[in-house]
């Protein structure tokens, strides 16, 4: 997973964490993303993860930042990315009958404003989604998003003042 170094290396300073080692972290992603697409052109499935839960990968904020490293690193199309992030994650579950869109398959639902095989990125913006639809029901888009309460025993501070939702990090 990058998302977390990804985080940290963009928007890390800009809530106290990381000063000073951006490069370190952006070094580690090069150097991790190169032995990845090595094995990517090799045929070995890739995965995508969140790291949501911590304070610079906050529930909710970051799902679709791995599919942009995919994109911006690894340099798989968007397409390939998001296959990272839906097919291939289904078929390491052995879940059959997910990962895509098509008659007998069980399948949430993102319908954002734009297209995110020409920008990834979209997949992360919540004022772009026009229609989530999630165990065979719409999801309604014009609540506020949830938030989450401090977990007992949370360490924020270690990584961030604040956590770092993807809104913070656009306004920064």
């Amino acid at each position: 997973t990058f998302t977390f170094l990804a985080n940290l290396a963009d928007y890390g300073p800009k809530v106290g964490a990381g000063i000073g080692q951006e490069d370190l972290f952006r070094g580690e992603i090069r150097a991790t993303a190169k032995m990845m697409r090595a094995a990517y052109d090799a045929g070995v499935p890739m995965l995508c993860g969140s790291e949501s839960g911590f304070a610079l990968t906050p529930y909710g904020h970051w799902h679709g930042r791995e599919m942009e490293v995919f994109v911006n690193e690894l340099g798989l199309t968007p397409l390939e990315a998001i296959t990272c992030g839906t097919k291939n994650g289904a078929i390491a579950m052995r879940m059959d009958d997910v990962g895509v869109i098509d008659v007998g398959y069980r399948a949430d639902v993102l319908v954002v404003d734009g297209d995110p095989s020409q920008d990834i990125r979209l997949l992360n913006d919540k004022s772009r989604f026009a229609h989530i639809i999630s165990k065979g029901k719409p999801v309604d888009t014009s609540r506020p998003w949830p938030t989450h309460t401090k977990i007992p025993g949370s360490k924020v501070a270690n990584w961030s003042e604040v956590p770092l939702t993807y809104e913070r990090a656009m306004t920064l």
